[in-house]
């Protein structure tokens, strides 16, 4: 069996915010798709950064004890996103998620968007190659 690709198991049509979008909008967009976090992307769809709801949990905190008005996207998203391949394996993403990584990931190709995978999927992924007897590393 060839091994386990990202491109398997990826949500295709993932949660991706504008850097310019409210932080409360941005919570209620997370809770209603009950995902903790989503890739940022700029008009071209090419991912600018992450925001989880750490970010925005750290966020609001801050502006309501100085009572400001909620920020912005840019203002607390992260930068520096480790993102996927939709061709990439699953068992080394799943390896690198055991490393206290992020537990979503956007898949990029060609410099786009084109999905996300989390952990439940990797590890639904890796549990249906072990109960079907097949080994994927």
């Amino acid at each position: 069996m060839d091994a386990l690709t990202v491109q398997e198991y990826m949500e295709f049509q993932p949660v991706a915010i504008s850097s310019q979008a409210v932080l409360t909008d941005v919570i209620q967009l997370l809770s209603k798709k009950r995902v903790s976090g989503a890739p940022v992307v700029d008009e071209t769809g090419a991912v600018i950064g992450f925001v989880s709801e750490q970010d925005c949990l750290r966020s609001l905190l801050m502006s309501g004890y100085h009572c400001d008005n909620a920020e912005t996207v840019d203002n607390v998203m992260s930068k520096e996103v480790l993102m996927v391949a939709p061709e990439d394996s699953v068992v080394e993403l799943a390896r690198k998620m055991t490393d206290s990584k992020p537990k979503l990931y956007p898949v990029v190709e060609n410099n786009k968007l084109v999905g996300c995978i989390d952990r439940r999927q990797v590890l639904l992924a890796i549990a249906e190659s072990q109960i079907e007897g097949c080994k994927v590393w």
